[in-house]
């Protein structure tokens, strides 16, 4: 019998814990990573995300508690690459929820199975998750409810599951963001592609700092949903799309000394 070791330790000379999660999970997790940015594709160059302290006042914040019961769940795809359209859609929930447009949670099958760009469970970067989002919007999870954690994606259908027609909820804007802060305390969660060093994988708790001779594999998008600092640390909050079973549940706090991100973020705003 094989037994998987589920115990945090502390990673010499840091302040995050680690733990040994199943192979298969990891394996699935790394298999979904975004390939790293081209800095002469879509993103105009490596590193342009910045989030230092002059553009907040606020030296802590954190959207879970800014807003109460309107930042749902890390989710997890399973085999499922599409994580831009899990994203953008746990993004625009919050969104919605924040602005008092609607409290419902939307759907990530419908990026991937009706989206114009890049459909399927096939990696799909940030410029076609964008133009899906900006063509045809949002649905309910319960008109299109996922069904793509074994990366079998349906065909688009006619209506909703329940037969009644698809009614889109379209944003008033798609819109990439360069600085991070001031939109994220005013709008909630946004969209960032995050920098995935090995040791990542291994993460249970605390503030996530990877060793200064590891090099990045590739990367991963997750939401931003706060910052703060304990001690002499500070970072960066983000949810992340490996489950509630992953770091603090489902969420990382990881270093803002150094550079995690590459390109721009992603936000999108509605009519209220």
């Amino acid at each position: 019998m094989m037994f998987v070791c589920l115990c945090a330790t502390l990673v010499s000379g840091s302040s995050w814990t680690a733990r040994t999660y199943p192979k298969e999970q990891v394996d699935i997790w790394t298999q979904r990573l975004e390939p790293i940015p081209d800095v002469n594709s879509e993103f105009t160059s490596l590193d342009s995300v910045t989030m230092d302290d002059s553009e907040s006042n606020a030296v802590q914040f954190d959207a879970r508690t800014r807003w109460p019961g309107f930042i749902s769940d890390s989710r997890d795809p399973g085999l499922c690459s599409g994580l831009y359209s899990f994203a953008a859609a746990s993004m625009a929930t919050d969104r919605l929820a924040i602005h008092g447009v609607a409290t419902t949670v939307l759907s990530p099958q419908y990026l991937l199975s009706c989206g114009p760009k890049c459909r399927g469970c096939k990696r799909c970067g940030i410029s076609d998750t964008m133009n899906n989002v900006e063509s045809i919007g949002f649905v309910s999870e319960s008109c299109f409810p996922y069904v793509s954690e074994k990366a079998r994606v349906p065909q688009c259908p006619a209506n909703c599951k329940n037969g009644s027609k698809f009614t889109p909820i379209r944003p008033k804007t798609v819109y990439k963001e360069f600085t991070v802060k001031d939109d994220v305390s005013t709008n909630g969660p946004l969209v960032v592609l995050m920098k995935i060093f090995p040791s990542f994988n291994r993460y249970s708790s605390g503030i996530y700092s990877p060793s200064p001779d590891e090099q990045y594999v590739s990367g991963e998008p997750v939401l931003i949903v706060g910052w703060g600092t304990e001690g002499d640390s500070g970072y960066y909050i983000v949810k992340c799309f490996r489950g509630a079973s992953f770091g603090e549940r489902g969420y990382a706090r990881v270093t803002n000394r150094i550079r995690l991100w590459f390109g721009e973020g992603f936000g999108v705003s509605f009519e209220q």
